[in-house]
Formats: C-alpha cells, structure tokens, sequence
C-alpha cells in the first residue's frame, strides 16, 4: 500500500476497539478490549515496508493499537504527539456516564455551533481543537519525507482530511462541514486511511 513516489506519505489509522466504543461507560484513557488488541495485531499484514516514524497519541488506546506495529518494525521509530481526541465535553461533567447520558450534551453542543464555547474549564473548544490540527499538520509537514503512519482518534483524523481540502480556519460553517463528515462518516475502529503525498508547500491556514 505505501507509495513509492518522493515526499512524505501519510497512512491515518484510527485505534481499535476501545472499552468505551464497545459500550463501557465513560473513561478517560480507555483501554482496548480483545477485540481491539486483534485488530491492532490483524494491522500488521496491512504493510509491505516498515514505516519511517509513527506517531501515536498519549492515550493508551492509540498506543496499545501501535504496539503490534512496532514490535514487528522494531527498528521503525515512535513518538507520542499531542493528536488526543476532540474533548469538547467536559471530562469531569462526562465521568462515569454512559452514551445515552450524554447523548442530549452532544446534541446541545453541536447545536450551538461556536467555534470558542468550551463546555467547561477541562474541555476544549472547535477553534483550539483546530489549532491542534494545525499544529500537527505543520509539524508533520517539516519532516519532509518518508512513510508515516499516524495512530490517533476518529475525530482528529477526520478533521485532519477535512482541513487539507477546506483548510484549517475553524468557522462556523467549518464546523458544521466537521460534524456532517464525523457523524455520516466516522472512521471505523483500526481503519487505515492512505492519504498519498502531503504537500510540503500546504500552508496550514
């Protein structure tokens, strides 16, 4: 699957199933169950050359999902970025809540639609949210070259796509594009997206 053209291609691969994706209730570094850690190891058999860095997030879900990958590329080095999930509800609101919980939260942040509301002193808002995005891009994009893999969030790595087409503002309508992408199309768990050349002159915006 990985190119062999000049630059820096980029493979995006959400984590596997989580705890809390199977239905668990709310946690703040989620761990894989066994179904995850299958899918994590089934990734594997999804490459033919060793990756030149992989990046994960600090959460453990992302990491466990990575950990196959690196044990089999063992020369292949890692490093943990700041690419953590969108938290626009409050963690410390959410502790212990279940999906149906927090369904009306959801509804009624989306629905006020303002890129600088934080749900709470813990949370974070859709304009710093892209300015993570932002700062991600950039970072990735001073590398150069070579074949990376990121291992992160469904969220984070849909808005990633979203920006290299619409860019990085976080408008209003920005995060309306956002949330019809995310809910219509969410990345599946362990999902490997080859997003081909990313264009070193690509200002983030």
């Amino acid at each position: 699957m990985a190119s062999t053209e000049q630059g820096l291609k980029l493979w995006i691969v959400r984590h596997g199933q989580s705890t809390v994706n199977a239905g668990a209730v709310a946690h703040p570094d989620a761990p894989l169950t066994a179904l995850g850690h299958a899918q994590a190891q089934a990734l594997v058999e999804r490459f033919s050359s060793a990756p030149d860095l992989v990046i994960t997030s600090p959460l453990l879900r992302a990491r466990q999902t990575a950990a196959p990958l690196l044990d089999h590329w063992q020369r292949t080095p890692a490093e943990v970025w700041p690419i953590e999930e969108f938290c626009y509800l409050s963690p410390s609101r959410c502790a212990g809540s279940t999906v149906e919980t927090r369904r009306p939260w959801v509804s009624a942040y989306w629905e006020r639609c303002s890129p600088d509301y934080a749900d709470g002193a813990d949370a974070e808002s859709f304009a710093d949210f892209m300015a993570r995005v932002s700062a991600f891009h950039q970072r990735l994009v001073a590398r150069g070259s070579g074949f990376v893999v990121v291992v992160g969030h469904g969220q984070f790595l849909r808005a990633y796509q979203l920006a290299l087409t619409h860019g990085f503002a976080a408008s209003a309508e920005a995060m309306r594009r956002f949330r019809q992408q995310e809910t219509t199309h969410p990345l599946k768990n362990a999902e490997i997206v080859d997003l081909g050349s990313v264009l070193s002159d690509r200002a983030a915006e």
